[in-house]
């Protein structure tokens, strides 16, 4: 990263009470960027790198003396997630608002590559059903690759402008915005350098704030909660925009409560008294971020829900006992030739959404039909749902590599032949499928 850091952005910055531009400065200096993952916990138990330490306020997450995840199988078959250190306070969050208690309907509506999403299914109840977005169509195929690697079932992918969730009055229980912003909290990641901040820009992401919430947080439900995030320092984009929240569309703020020897910076905004956290990569490790929690609390409409015809599950119990665990709470669906689950108590979610939303996918896909044999997809060998009666073989670490890199082990893989599938494992975790 370019040590220049411009004039105009360190005089904003010593605006901030209690900023230590100089610890902040020397930071981006020596260009200290701390790595860590996060474990996927239906996957992994524990981490097994050298020099691990873990995040305070995440107990998945793990801070890294170094990147080994190019070469290890774990992670590409989705038993960890490199995710930045801050953001990963989400979980505390969720924890802290009570939303691991109970099942709830979840929107992340800036859903990006899927980091979020993916930390959401592993803290809200398990039987919750977590709708992810992205608005970016060329870039909803690498959503959908790492919500498979990750095997939560519970997900539904959208590609949607956020503005068509105003036409779900009420859906959601949790809308999470991880905002578009200016983006000088990831100094020295993703290639964001000190020369592409500008001023304007902060204004210019304060309007795009404010257009994308305006439009969409009709979507949540009177006592549903927002929790708002982004890489900014700037009130412009932070408080303020709580502040306008509170006032404009019937909110109020959430305090969550945090140990002072995490170094995390509570705010009070000036207008409406709202709670916020600041996270200055000097005082904790981890980027520049800043999050506030708000409560809708008012009154609000609610989407129309139209009775629904019940259809009958594509497959029988049976034939779903045989790839699946939990067949009794699921139903299946064909969709363009290939087979797809999902739990039956969100069926009727699905098709109202269908309606006012771009579906891209719904549940996992298991496989489809060559034949009479259903043939198995990666995304269920990868799954969490995947049926314990399935065989499996275990791989040598540059074979799990090969294979999950489309390298192939060897004559038999994916082959169709006449013998069993099993699903193939480096260290007791499923990556693909063998003809064995």
């Amino acid at each position: 990263m370019s040590n220049f850091l411009p004039n105009e952005l360190i005089e904003k910055l010593k605006l901030h009470k209690g900023f230590d531009v100089e610890a902040w400065k020397e930071v981006h200096r020596t260009g200290d960027c701390a790595a860590s993952i996060r474990l996927n916990p239906k996957k992994l138990k524990s981490v097994s790198f050298s020099g691990t330490f873990a995040v305070p306020w995440c107990d998945q997450g793990y801070y890294l003396a170094e990147f080994p995840f190019l070469e290890d199988p774990l992670y590409w078959a989705g038993g960890y997630r490199l995710q930045e250190a801050s953001s990963m306070f989400v979980a505390h969050i969720v924890q802290t608002i009570g939303l691991r208690e109970c099942a709830v309907r979840a929107l992340d509506i800036c859903a990006g590559h899927g980091i979020m999403t993916s930390l959401l299914s592993s803290y809200l109840h398990p039987d919750s059903l977590l709708i992810s977005n992205q608005s970016d169509v060329t870039q909803s195929g690498i959503l959908k690759d790492g919500l498979v690697r990750w095997g939560d079932p519970i997900g539904v992918m959208t590609s949607n402008d956020p503005s068509a969730f105003g036409r779900l009055p009420g859906f959601f229980d949790l809308m999470m915005v991880d905002a578009p912003s200016s983006g000088i909290g990831r100094l020295g990641r993703d290639d964001v350098e000190s020369h592409d901040w500008v001023a304007a820009n902060v204004v210019y992401y304060s309007e795009q704030q404010k257009r994308l919430l305006a439009q969409s947080v009709a979507t949540l439900k009177e006592g549903g909660y927002l929790i708002y995030s982004t890489y900014s320092y700037f009130e412009q984009e932070n408080e303020d925009i709580l502040d306008w929240l509170i006032s404009e569309h019937g909110f109020e703020t959430v305090q969550i409560e945090i140990p002072t020897s995490w170094g995390i910076v509570e705010t009070i905004s000036d207008a409406q008294n709202a709670f916020g956290y600041r996270f200055y990569p000097h005082m904790i490790k981890g980027d520049g971020l800043f999050i506030g929690v708000l409560r809708r609390c008012t009154p609000q409409d609610t989407f129309d829900r139209p009775k629904l015809n019940k259809e009958e599950s594509f497959l029988s119990y049976d034939a779903l006992s045989e790839w699946v665990m939990g067949p009794d709470a699921l139903t299946s669906f064909l969709d363009n030739d290939y087979i797809h689950v999902f739990p039956k108590m969100y069926t009727d979610d699905v098709k109202w959404m269908g309606r006012v939303l771009d579906i891209r996918q719904a549940g996992t896909i298991i496989g489809r039909w060559i034949g009479d044999e259903l043939l198995p997809s990666n995304d269920l060998a990868l799954s969490t749902y995947l049926s314990e009666g399935v065989d499996t073989v275990e791989l040598s670490p540059d074979s799990a590599l090969k294979l999950l890199l489309r390298a192939g082990i060897g004559t038999k893989e994916n082959r169709g032949s006449t013998n069993r599938w099993c699903v193939v494992q480096y260290k007791g975790v499923n990556i693909s499928w063998i003809k064995e």
